[in-house]
């Protein structure tokens, strides 16, 4: 028969050693969720390159697109003026040749 004192030890012993099964457990899901939290944050950081990415490619589609339609405005500006100044060449011309035959 046990004694109180060994009941006492033995008890103490299971309880060291349940709580050192505690801490294991606890170090071993830690160590899981670090993990975890790392492929979680390295996925998030992948998906939001990704996402940058597509909008960068997007402003630029989309800043590709207004160049072109400024530039395409700004040429037909210019040949409106240019049209312009050629139909008063006719007018100065004449103009000129007046000035030169009353010298």
């Amino acid at each position: 028969m046990q004694t109180m004192l060994e009941r006492i030890s033995e008890a103490e012993q299971q309880a060291d050693q349940l709580i050192e099964q505690a801490n294991t457990a606890a170090r071993e899901r830690i160590a899981k969720a670090k993990e975890e939290a790392e492929v979680f944050v390295a996925s998030a950081q992948d998906k939001e390159r990704s996402k940058t990415s597509e909008v960068l490619e997007t402003a630029k589609a989309d800043g590709d697109r207004e160049a072109d339609a400024i530039l395409s405005s700004v040429r037909k500006d210019i040949a409106a003026v240019r049209e312009q100044a050629c139909n008063k060449i006719p007018d100065a011309v004449a103009y000129l040749s007046e000035r030169i035959e009353h010298l």
